[in-house]
């Protein structure tokens, strides 16, 4: 009489626990995802005292209207290559 009953009812237990699953992995991933960009920037530190010193007196000698636009981009552009 009841056969049918448990049958669907273990077919609902099977769904509810791969869906847990499902959740708990895609839980993993984007924990790890967020560690990983966490801990990629923590490894790059901070600019070296020499390029933050050089991009200073670039962004000075742009504001004193000494360079030009152009010229101040492509300056930084190439200390924060040589990063």
């Amino acid at each position: 009489m009841f056969q049918g009953f448990a049958g669907w009812h273990a077919l609902l237990g099977m769904l509810v626990f791969f869906a847990a699953i499902a959740v708990g992995v895609l839980l993993l991933i984007r924990y790890a995802a967020k560690s990983g960009t966490t801990a990629a920037l923590e490894s790059a530190g901070p600019l070296s005292p020499g390029a933050s010193d050089r991009l200073e007196q670039l962004e000075r000698l742009r504001s004193e209207a000494r360079i030009t636009d152009a010229e101040y981009a492509a300056k930084r552009a190439e200390i924060l290559r040589g990063l």
